[in-house]
């Protein structure tokens, strides 16, 4: 992009071939932002953003619950399949068919197909903020009541 002097280059310049997309620093020639063949993104000193100006909205309204969402996730534990992209053990997260009985908009499907040619569901945490703000809302409320009642 012109202007913008700290963009060098798209792709990995070294013979391992390790990263399919990195972003350098012009000025000390480090690695910004990457991305390894596993999906894994690591970028230093950012913050991945999305738009959320007013302008861009309509039909705005407060979130109706937050604690009743959140007590019905269930956080897991699990080990991924040998074989299908990740080789982690003893992994944290949800699992996407349980979230979509509760939060369906947190979960989508993947452009990958399985064996049958079904989509894998994915799941955005993120989605998850506003839910869990509400949820400390509502618990907070609760606390400055009961101490009230003291």
């Amino acid at each position: 992009y012109a202007g913008v002097p700290s963009i060098r280059f798209v792709g990995n310049s070294t013979a391992s071939n390790v990263y399919p997309f990195m972003v350098r620093a012009s000025s000390n020639n480090s690695w910004r932002t990457y991305i390894d063949y596993a999906g894994n993104i690591y970028s230093v000193n950012t913050s991945i953003t999305a738009l959320s100006d007013v302008r861009l909205k309509e039909n705005i309204r407060d979130l109706e619950t937050g604690l009743d969402i959140i007590a019905a996730l269930k956080p897991r534990r699990f080990d991924w399949k040998e074989g299908k992209g990740q080789d982690k053990k003893d992994v944290a997260g949800f699992i996407a068919q349980e979230v979509e009985t509760v939060f369906p908009e947190m979960v989508s499907e993947s452009l990958d197909e399985d064996e049958n040619g079904g989509k894998y569901k994915t799941v955005a945490p993120g989605m998850l903020i506003p839910t869990l703000v509400k949820a400390i809302q509502e618990l907070k409320a609760e606390i400055d009541v009961l101490k009230g009642q003291t």
